[in-house]
């Protein structure tokens, strides 16, 4: 009975190899998985977490890479090194990490870090760190801003914190050429706390979180704002766009389980794609407009300064599919 048993079961296996070679012969050697298999382990307070956009993110991983969070919160520091040592993962997403935390890519130089968020400055073969670029954010905030801004007016930057004069050159720069590609050359302010009781009337780019009596001068105004990283109670203000630091941590979580699946080599630093949410922009400009823009400047095709000398000409923004103004006319360029 065994015996008849095996031999049915025999015919069976041949069969199917046969099956799946038609009339050829399957070198077993080619069946290797179509799965990529690795572990991931992503460390970072349960605020970030537990957002529902990297939660989403994490969720969402590919296909083959099993993820591993770890909660940073309430966990004595010794405990949570132990854990991260003796894990599996072939990575590890770091989620704003501590000093103490940034100690352990020197110790395993044979796995890769992915530092996402602010960066703590360290630096080492096996360390990339996913950040949003501040001429990236600040030229697509000009890019909106430059939109919204009536003839005379200005765009006004007003940093919550203090901001070193190589970064706020940047800044600056990169909002005077998003304004240009949005057609507008009304001049730009950087305005630091606390706000004058005589507003300039335009549109203000709140870089940070701002004092609460700034915001308040500034509401009661009627200003329009573009919100950069800021911590501020918006509700009920008008805020054209914004750009939130859980965009940034979801979209680096998001980089980072692509390049581990895609064994991609990352440089040092990595600039993750910007997007604002935006909640009403220029009639002109569209969400279409506003996204075109946000594409080139996040995959470099055009650079947060590129139009830091002057507005293009009308020709070279149909070129790139950003909208031109109704009031220009669009037969020459």
């Amino acid at each position: 009975m065994h015996h008849r048993l095996r031999v049915i079961l025999s015919f069976l296996s041949m069969a199917t190899v046969f099956s799946l070679a038609g009339c050829g012969f399957i070198n077993v050697a080619d069946l290797t998985p179509t799965v990529k298999k690795t572990s991931v382990l992503v460390v970072g307070p349960n605020t970030w977490l537990k957002s529902a956009q990297v939660a989403t993110r994490i969720a969402e991983s590919p296909q083959g890479v099993s993820v591993i969070s770890l909660g940073t919160d309430g966990v004595a520091l010794s405990s949570l090194l132990k854990q991260i040592e003796n894990s599996t993962a072939n990575s590890v997403i770091l989620i704003q990490p501590s000093a103490k935390l940034m100690q352990l890519p020197a110790k395993h130089p044979n796995t890769h870090f992915y530092l996402v968020g602010n960066s703590t400055g360290v630096t080492g073969k096996n360390i990339t760190s996913l950040t949003a670029s501040d001429q990236q954010l600040a030229s697509i905030a000009g890019y909106i801003g430059g939109g919204s801004t009536a003839r005379g007016q200005s765009i006004n930057i007003l940093p919550g914190y203090t901001v070193p004069s190589t970064v706020k050159t940047s800044v600056v720069d990169a909002v005077y050429s998003g304004a240009h590609a949005a057609f507008s050359s009304n001049p730009v302010q950087w305005v630091n706390p606390p706000v004058s009781t005589t507003i300039s009337q335009g549109v203000w780019v709140v870089w940070g979180t701002v004092p609460a009596s700034d915001l308040s001068r500034l509401v009661t105004a009627n200003q329009k704002l573009v919100a950069v990283n800021s911590n501020n109670n918006l509700s009920g203000t008008a805020v054209l766009a914004s750009y939130s630091e859980t965009s940034l941590i979801a979209n680096g979580v998001e980089a980072a389980l692509n390049a581990i699946y895609h064994h991609q080599s990352l440089p040092s630093v990595w600039n993750v794609s910007v997007q604002f949410q935006l909640n009403t922009v220029s009639s002109w400009q569209h969400q279409v407009g506003v996204s075109n823009y946000e594409q080139m400047i996040s995959t470099g095709t055009l650079s947060p300064t590129g139009f830091l000398q002057n507005v293009p000409s009308v020709s070279t923004a149909q070129s790139l599919h950003l909208p031109v103004p109704p009031t220009l006319n669009t037969t020459t360029g």
